[in-house]
């Protein structure tokens, strides 16, 4: 409190007001101003103003500087809140801009892309972006498994052709795809013959009857070989004897007919030497021997 002026009694104090009320103690009057107290947590405590009478309180300033802001106090807890504010939409496929100094807006194409090499990316005015997946890693090679990495793209990776059996090697054609060809067994001798079990996946070998002869087989063999040529030598010396016999009692005499001059006595001297001859190997009949018209002679 602070005092003013002497007194007797209270009304001789100045009137109260609601901001100054006046008190006489002791022969004084003191005068005490009220004291504001807000009952607003964004607002700040403050004297009353004596020449409206009334408190005045100030409100508590959340202004941070950014016109893209919109700054506000919780009348509950006092405290500050900055919250954006978003520009006028154009559409989704739109980015907009708020310039913080002057609080105005821009706008830029959205740019769409996932990250993914693997899709096609677009944008709709209405839901935004949004991607497809869309593409065609197929090289027309049956022996590569075809597919997309997100980011290599599309990549090839040789399979693998298991064989249905070990009798069987296979391979990849680019073509028809995995394929089978048997494998190649070799018997050890011409006495077997050799094939791929497939129950066991492995070469085997088999006796085969007829194919390889025993020791006593081939040593008859031998024998009835060597004793059928010994009797076709014996039958060709026996021909060929009979063949000379007979050599010896029939042959043909040719006789020159170029010189015309001596052809008839030549006939002549070989028809009697012919005849002499027959007579010295066993007589005969000489009807036996007759010439021949082509000028020789023949005994039959």
């Amino acid at each position: 409190m602070k005092p003013t002026i002497s007194c007797s009694s209270a009304s001789i104090c100045p009137s109260s007001t609601y901001c100054q009320s006046y008190t006489c103690l002791r022969g004084t009057c003191y005068s005490e101003i009220t004291t504001c107290t807000s009952t607003d947590p964004c607002t700040t405590d403050a004297t009353c103003d004596l020449t409206i009478d009334k408190c005045v309180f100030t409100t508590n300033t959340c202004d941070d500087g950014d016109e893209c802001t919109l700054d506000y106090c919780n009348s509950t807890t006092g405290a500050c809140y900055h919250e954006d504010w978003d520009c006028p939409a154009q559409d989704l496929c739109y980015d907009d801009y708020c310039h913080p100094s002057t609080g105005s807006c821009s706008y830029t194409t959205k740019t769409c892309d996932d990250g993914d090499v693997c899709t096609k990316d677009y944008c709709n005015e209405t839901v935004g972006c949004y991607s497809v997946t869309d593409y065609n890693c197929d090289d027309s090679n049956l022996c590569t498994s075809d597919w997309c990495d997100p980011v290599l793209g599309c990549q090839h990776t040789a399979i693998e052709c298991n064989s249905s059996s070990d009798c069987f090697e296979s391979y990849c054609d680019a073509f028809y795809g995995c394929l089978e060809i048997p494998i190649d067994c070799y018997p050890s001798d011409r006495c077997h013959i050799a094939y791929c079990n497939t129950t066991y996946g492995e070469c085997i070998e088999e006796e085969v009857d007829g194919l390889c002869l025993t020791p006593t087989e081939i040593t008859t063999i031998v024998t009835i070989t060597t004793t059928a040529i010994v009797l076709i030598i014996l039958i060709i010396i026996i021909i060929l004897a009979i063949l000379a016999k007979c050599y010896h009692y029939h042959f043909w005499v040719i006789i020159d007919d170029d010189s015309s001059s001596s052809s008839d006595e030549k006939k002549d001297d070989a028809y009697a030497k012919l005849q002499v001859n027959v007579n010295q190997k066993g007589g005969g009949d000489q009807s036996q021997v007759s010439q021949t018209q082509s000028g020789g002679f023949e005994r039959f």
